[in-house]
């Protein structure tokens, strides 16, 4: 289950982003997400993290400004009419106040017009030209329209009106013959040719403050087209970007009573406002007086000097609010059923209903939310007899403007954005754009299946993740089109205690767990993850981090966007996992089927050789897969956990049972395999395995180590050695090694395989002449194949161990010395048989435990010199504690404490029927000594001297 069918993380440039960290004084996380976001320059970088007004460049250097500012100079000298021609949408009207403002501080003769959304639709119409004209206007000035009004231009020359232009739109094949076409996508700079049409107007107002006079307060208009900027949804970048960012500050201590009132009535008051609160506050509220025929009260709200008016045009836009959105549901359930019963889902690319009576000041947002439910473009057509009027939104990565312009000749007319545009279109044609829009939306989008796409903007690890991350972050507000707030992406978690939030229980609250560090999550209308199993296996989460208050307590909530388990891949169509050798295939192609298994709630078996090659392998396991998933099932356990991970088995949980050839034989000959195990893999066997009679209905599978030991041979002396893997198992030989070469590194010991793959990949690139390493390896990790020279500077305690060192170097051309003595190999076979006692040795404990005659002994110094005494030898600790836990696993005795002491009890009537190879842990004994002997042999044919 995942929300997003694809992650994309793309490739990172080092190099760049070390240079903008270090040259700006960054993080590396906000270097990272300028990096994906296009911005690679230092000065790039420079003016978009700290860019101010100064910035903002020369309003003349937008075609068409001259021409408007002239002919505005004209209208202020002659005291001409002057009639400001906008639109219904938050930008329209605070593209009008702007204009408003301004043109009543200069004194200019002026009025508004905001054409009806439902009788005469977006931009520039005939009808109001014609009435214009009758009232006496000489000169209309366009705001956020006009760009495809060339026949309405046109009529207005003819009726002796002039034109001003000022539009953000797309232009289309022919420009308007205006006075003035004022338009930055007609060849302005780049860093303004996405503003809007607020953003145009506002640029037309420093032109004629510049021009006409030095006392407009320019700076008092950042309210309103940081309003307007967002609510539009351009692109927040270049100049946009400085507007919104300063209009922020303005917008939140604003002087407007209206603007006031709307903070104060939705709770906003004395809150640092960013564009969140625009696009999803205060835009909704201004957007439905034109939704709902009303956009003059919006225009009246932030132009008004009366707070009391303010407080009533507040209210009453939030009236309008709540009537749009009762519209919208039911708009939207409508427009639901009607994508149902026409639109073919596996063929249409996108989206275009319609339905009789739809408010038309709704379909738009409707659009939106079709759009992000079928993840393709949708258009939504209100009818009023045989003429529809629509609105239509796009998906990222799709062009809806240039799609419409394939098909204009089946319109009346049409405008907009790459992601936003409107439509007017007769009945009669309707079927015909349906068909040539899925044409043009296919050769757009191609024959891959439309599905949404996740951009992830950095990895980070869980160290990182802390307020001081939150407010690097901050540095990259504001947030929006464009300049989305960045996915972070974090891999490997563990979800803990996950539960269901919200009056619907329609929030998926947990918190996620990693190298002993837990944070809080959330994810939002994520309700549907709560039902998966997350004990087995890690997840990877996108995320974004917020600071959380309560109670006078702030922590970090990870707000998350999506999650999946760790081992799905970002890109189901493109698995860009690497494989580096034979070994980590087979290990990678094993994990594969574990979590499937897994994920189908069935256990999974792991057989090992010995208890010691299973010890090993753990690495890999512990980095793959939470520790709720591994279950020990060995003779070192105690009974109690041998009991425990017993019954897990037996109830068939989706676990990871982890056992050895010896322990798996004592299992089956005294209990049965649970129903819903369908596979026993065996692990690396160094003979050939002997397999247990359990019937055909379970896989048995072999995975065998498939490397030669015939290149061994004794090393002649260290010096000279480079570009060396060194085998060590003890802690003084690791330090003597490590003294010996300046470059050199030492990953034995180190259980974290995040750094182990660090100090390979050094390794790899020459950082160090030598890794000192152990016989631990993990999934996914560099192979050393670089490595000219394999070293044993101490002796491995079994075959296996030996393998599992050789296979690091990948393929079999390097060298492979042996650097230990016989000294060493005596020191190993000694401690395994103080490990792993022999059949005499447990004999001849219990023989002294029947001389002394007790029901209960104590373990103290007088008992061990007493056995001393009787075994003719000094009695070893760790000898003595296997020997007892043997017995314990015979059901020969307990071990208890008693008033502090340690007292060993023996069970009336248990010897006669036990024999010491019944316990488990004696078995794997023989296994481990076996697997030393054949070890030794080996060691004997390359001369090692015992």
């Amino acid at each position: 289950m995942r929300r997003f069918a694809v992650w994309d993380q793309p490739e990172l440039d080092k190099e760049v982003v070390e240079q903008l960290q270090s040259e700006l004084g960054i993080s590396p996380v906000v270097a990272e997400v300028l990096y994906h976001r296009g911005i690679v320059g230092v000065g790039e970088a420079r003016q978009f993290l700290w860019g101010s007004l100064s910035d903002l460049s020369d309003p003349f250097s937008i075609p068409g400004m001259e021409a408007a500012v002239e002919r505005l100079e004209q209208a202020y000298r002659e005291g001409e009419k002057v009639l400001i021609y906008g639109d219904y949408d938050v930008d329209g009207i605070c593209s009008i106040a702007v204009l408003k403002e301004c043109f009543e501080y200069l004194r200019i003769n002026h009025d508004y017009y905001i054409p009806s959304r439902f009788a005469e639709g977006y931009g520039l119409n005939s009808a109001a030209v014609e009435k214009a004209s009758q009232q006496g206007y000489q000169l209309i000035v366009t705001v956020d329209c006009g760009i495809t009004s060339g026949e309405e231009v046109e009529l207005a020359s003819s009726l002796g009106v002039d034109v001003i232009v000022t539009d953000h739109h797309q232009p289309g094949d022919q420009i308007p013959a205006a006075r003035a076409v004022v338009n930055p996508r007609l060849g302005a700079e780049e860093s303004c040719r996405d503003l809007a049409g607020v953003g145009v107007a506002f640029k037309l107002v420093m032109a004629l403050e510049q021009r006409l006079t030095s006392g407009l307060d320019v700076i008092g208009y950042l309210d309103l087209v940081a309003l307007a900027t967002v609510a539009d949804v351009v692109p927040l970048q270049g100049e946009n970007r400085i507007l919104v960012k300063e209009g922020l500050e303005w917008l939140g201590r604003t002087r407007r009573p209206g603007l006031q009132a709307l903070l104060e009535q939705n709770r906003l008051d004395g809150l640092r406002l960013n564009s969140w609160h625009i696009g999803f506050v205060l835009a909704p509220r201004l957007n439905a007086a034109g939704r709902m025929g009303e956009a003059s009260a919006a225009v009246r709200l932030v132009t008004t000097r009366d707070a009391g008016e303010a407080e009533e045009l507040a209210r009453f836009l939030d009236e309008q609010n709540r009537r749009r959105q009762k519209m919208e549901a039911e708009v939207l359930k409508l427009a639901r059923q009607e994508v149902a019963a026409t639109v073919d889902l596996a063929r249409d690319k996108i989206i275009l209903v319609g339905g009789e009576g739809w408010h038309p000041g709704v379909v738009g947002i409707v659009a939106s939310r079709i759009s992000e439910t079928y993840r393709r473009p949708a258009i939504l057509v209100s009818w009023e007899e045989e003429i529809g009027k629509g609105s239509g939104r796009g998906v990222p990565g799709f062009d809806l403007y240039q799609m419409l312009c394939e098909c204009g000749d089946l319109m009346l007319k049409f405008g907009g954005h790459p992601q936003a545009a409107g439509l007017t279109v007769e009945r009669s044609h309707f079927e015909d754009l349906k068909r040539e829009l899925n044409r043009a939306a296919q050769k757009q989008i191609g024959e891959t299946k439309p599905g949404p796409v996740l951009r992830i903007d950095a990895e980070v690890g869980v160290d990182t993740i802390s307020s001081e991350l939150v407010q690097d972050l901050q540095m990259l507000e504001p947030y929006g089109e464009g300049n989305p707030r960045p996915d972070l992406v974090l891999r490997q978690g563990q979800v803990v205690s996950p539960t269901l939030v919200g009056k619907k229980s329609e929030h998926f609250k947990f918190w996620v767990e990693k190298s002993g560090t837990r944070l809080e999550a959330i994810g939002f209308g994520m309700a549907e993850f709560s039902r998966l199993e997350y004990s087995a296996h890690y997840v990877d989460l996108v995320f974004y981090p917020v600071l959380n208050t309560y109670g006078g307590d702030t922590r970090v909530v990870l707000r998350v966007r999506d999650l999946k388990p760790d081992w799905w891949p970002d890109n189901p169509l493109r698995d860009d996992r690497e494989i580096d050798t034979r070994v980590s295939s087979q290990f990678a192609s094993l994990v594969d089927e574990m979590r499937q298994e897994l994920y189908s709630s069935r256990p999974v078996l792991l057989v090992y050789p010995n208890l010691r090659c299973l010890g090993r392998h753990l690495l890999s396991l512990r980095n793959t897969f939470p520790a709720a998933a591994l279950v020990g099932l060995n003779g070192r356990q105690s009974k109690r956990q041998r009991a425990e991970s017993m019954q897990k088995l037996l109830q068939g949980e989706n676990r990871i049972f982890l056992t050895t050839n010896a322990f798996l034989q004592y299992y089956i000959e005294n209990h049965s395999l649970p129903n819903n195990l369908q596979e026993i893999h065996f692990l690396w066997p160094e003979t050939e395995v002997e397999m247990p009679d359990i019937g055909n209905q379970i896989r048995l599978v072999e995975h065998p180590l498939d490397l030669s030991l015939t290149r061994l041979q004794p090393l002649p002396e260290w010096n000279g050695l480079t570009r060396a893997l060194v085998y060590t198992n003890r802690s003084r030989t690791v330090t003597a090694l490590a003294e010996r070469w300046e470059r050199s590194a030492v990953e034995a010991g180190v259980i974290e395989l995040e750094r182990r793959r660090q100090m390979r990949s050094d390794f790899l690139q020459g950082d160090y002449e030598v890794l000192i390493s152990d016989a631990n390896f993990g999934a996914h990790i560099p192979m050393l194949s670089q490595a000219q020279h394999l070293v044993f500077a101490d002796s491995p305690y079994g075959l296996w161990e030996a393998y599992s060192f050789i296979s690091q170097a990948g393929d079999q051309s390097a060298e492979v010395w042996l650097a230990f003595t016989g000294d060493d190999l005596n020191f190993n076979r000694s401690y395994l048989q103080r490990v792993f006692p022999s059949f005499d040795v447990v004999r001849a404990y219990l023989e002294f435990f029947k001389e002394e005659g007790k029901a209960v002994l104590v373990i103290d110094g007088r008992m061990v010199e007493k056995l001393g005494a009787y075994l003719e030898r000094e009695v070893d600790g760790t000898e003595l504690k296997a020997v007892l836990h043997i017995l314990t696993q015979l059901d020969l005795c307990q071990l208890r404490q008693h008033k502090g002491q340690l007292q060993l009890v023996f069970l009336p009537g248990a010897r006669a029927r036990n024999v010491i190879f019944d316990a488990p842990y004696f078995r794997e004994g023989i296994a481990e000594k076996k697997s030393f002997t054949r070890w030794l042999e080996i060691c004997r044919q390359v001369s090692v001297v015992i």
